[in-house]
């Protein structure tokens, strides 16, 4: 099992949340973004 968390910090930037189970099949579980003004 692999979790990767990346959280939106900046303008534009994007953040994810990924689960990968033991058949290597890919979830994204969580979305976040940051829009500029």
């Amino acid at each position: 099992k692999v979790v990767v968390n990346n959280i939106a910090g900046g303008n534009w930037e994007y953040g994810i949340s990924i689960y990968v189970d033991s058949n290597g099949k890919v979830y994204v579980t969580g979305y976040s973004s940051n829009g500029s003004n």
